[in-house]
């Protein structure tokens, strides 16, 4: 959570507030969603940042915990 943007992290204990549980389910809630939901473009994307990272796990985390608490 330290690592991510403070809107997103805020984003992220709103909605963990909201859904009366505690923010570390939240996010495995949010990463297990995208695991199984995502479609191929999604994919790619994350595959591309993950590629050009010098973290690939951190940054896949950010990236899925990102797109979980923004509004499409």
């Amino acid at each position: 959570m330290a690592t991510l943007h403070f809107d997103v992290a805020r984003q992220i204990e709103r909605r963990a507030t909201v859904a009366c549980m505690p923010v570390t389910d939240f996010v495995a809630g949010a990463v297990r969603e995208f695991l199984e939901s995502a479609d191929d473009d999604l994919w790619f994307q994350l595959l591309t940042i993950i590629r050009k990272s010098s973290d690939p796990g951190l940054s896949a985390v950010q990236t899925i915990l990102t797109w979980a608490v923004t509004e499409r």
